[in-house]
């Protein structure tokens, strides 16, 4: 099987979802494979998806998506990062739109969302994708302010949120893929 490493160019990712106008980071977001590592010299990971023209497009039923943080809790000052993990469980490769057009990342609490990626998304892409069967593709991390959101403080003035022992969720979804349940994690 020929499998070619294909940059998954997820540009606007950290900017986009940060509520941000600048960018938060000099390097580029990628998708990591995690059947494949790679060794890089760079703190982001090296991509890593096989690319064929014969795939059909991935029925979302069979699209796992996983909300994944770096950590189980955070003291005062340490910022959560966020991944989506990817995996079609499928017994075929098929192909699947990756791009920051169709994810979406949620903080909530309780009934309460307090953090919407697309609160504040400036641009978005999209990005075809083949995806191997059993195989997890993992998303640039992006790190997350500890700040409330919406769609009226995308310019600054964010308040917030609570902490002292607080549990929060990290929900994910790409297209018509959700997760599950979400990712629980406590701030200090």
């Amino acid at each position: 099987m020929l499998v070619i490493v294909v940059v998954v160019v997820w540009v606007t990712i950290a900017n986009a979802m940060n509520g941000s106008k600048k960018p938060i980071s000099t390097s580029t977001p990628t998708t990591t494979s995690t059947s494949a590592p790679k060794a890089t010299t760079s703190s982001t990971p090296a991509p890593s998806t096989a690319a064929s023209g014969a795939a059909a497009p991935c029925d979302p039923r069979k699209i796992a998506v996983t909300p994944m943080v770096d950590a189980n809790s955070f003291e005062s000052g340490q910022l959560p990062n966020f991944q989506i993990g990817i995996t079609n469980t499928a017994k075929e490769a098929c192909t699947f739109n990756v791009g920051t057009s169709q994810m979406s990342m949620t903080v909530t609490s309780g009934n309460e969302t307090y953090w919407k990626s697309a609160d504040c998304q400036a641009e978005s892409s999209d990005t075809e994708a083949l995806l191997l069967p059993g195989k997890m593709e993992v998303s640039a991390p992006f790190q997350w302010s500890r700040e409330y959101s919406s769609p009226e403080t995308c310019d600054g003035g964010r308040e917030a949120v609570p902490t002292g022992g607080a549990s929060y969720y990290l929900n994910v979804q790409v297209g018509a893929a959700k997760s599950p349940s979400g990712y629980q994690f406590l701030l200090y």
